[in-house]
């Protein structure tokens, strides 16, 4: 086997492992990650990594895709978890991401035209919203956001919650916050529906999924939907971010993407270590958010947030 084939093969049954590694409950996953991380580096060798695995920007589609979400092709940080990322990537490196990407496209194209206070509750205080709705279940935050999602998507939060608790749905306890911001996504759903965008892509829908379920196929067509307009706030602000500031996307995320070429200085951003250019790291998060909010035609933040050494990414 190639050398190079051969090295991509065992980064990638590295990473893969690192992944199996971190869901498994009873291990000590955290230091087991870093570990791997360290072998990771060591084994492949940086430049490596940096070319031919983490930073392809390049992009591949796949039914439906092409007119929504956009993914790397190959090798890429996109789909793995958190903890690989943080474990393979250098601390200088950096995330630029929609934040509460979903919420804010569903608010910004139906808050004109129906009421979405609870909604818009949730985009504004995302961190105190979901604390209420730990609080209110006795579920762990990363459960609560789960449960949002699923809100998000025109699931049912009970049933969710029912069968991660193997309870009855009728068993799970009341969440008004859940409660009410369910009709709003409901309220917020059939005002899209009766969007052109959205018609063409049920059109689409239909036409490769004609045997799926009327509801099914609305659940396809409002993905597609959202994914299309994230792709279109990403291009807008990489495009942007390179052209403006010569700040240029590593490594796709979903919903933002990966900078290792420039790298943060306390407060500030260095595009160029060959440079003395230093950017304040809120400029650039304005910009940029300035930038895609007139383009869209509604309000969209964009957050800038680090590698370090604790246990998840820090916003700055």
């Amino acid at each position: 086997m190639d050398g190079d084939v051969l090295e991509l093969v065992e980064v990638w049954m590295l990473t893969g492992i690192i992944h199996i590694l971190s869901e498994y409950p009873l291990l000590p996953s955290f230091i087991i990650v870093q570990l791997m991380g360290v072998a990771l580096r060591s084994a492949a060798g940086s430049d490596m990594i940096k070319h031919r695995v983490i930073f392809d920007t390049n992009t591949k589609t796949r039914r439906f895709e092409s007119k929504g979400r956009r993914y790397a092709r190959g090798f890429s940080l996109q789909n793995v978890h958190k903890w690989i990322r943080k474990s393979v990537l250098p601390v200088s490196s950096f995330e630029v991401d929609i934040s509460n990407c979903y919420p804010s496209i569903i608010l910004g194209i139906c808050e004109k035209n129906i009421a979405c206070d609870n909604l818009d509750n949730y985009v504004r205080n995302r961190r105190t919203f979901l604390r209420l709705i730990s609080d209110c279940l006795s579920v762990r935050m990363d459960t609560a956001k789960e449960l949002v999602l699923v809100v998000l998507s025109g699931g049912r939060w009970r049933n969710h919650l029912a069968g991660i608790q193997r309870i009855e749905p009728g068993q799970v306890k009341k969440c008004p916050f859940l409660d009410n911001l369910q009709i709003d996504i409901e309220l917020a759903r059939d005002h899209i529906k009766k969007t052109q965008k959205y018609k063409d892509i049920k059109k689409t829908i239909r036409r490769e999924y004609p045997d799926e379920q009327e509801a099914k196929q609305d659940s396809l067509s409002f993905s597609v939907f959202l994914e299309q307009n994230e792709r279109r706030i990403l291009d807008i602000i990489m495009e942007f971010s390179s052209s403006e500031f010569n700040i240029k996307a590593s490594s796709l995320l979903h919903d933002g993407f990966i900078v290792c070429e420039s790298f943060i200085d306390g407060e500030y951003i260095i595009p160029d270590p060959r440079d003395s250019l230093r950017i304040p790291i809120k400029t650039f998060q304005d910009v940029l958010s300035q930038r895609a909010s007139e383009a869209v035609g509604y309000h969209i933040e964009i957050k800038v947030h680090t590698y370090c050494c604790c246990e998840s990414e820090c916003f700055v």
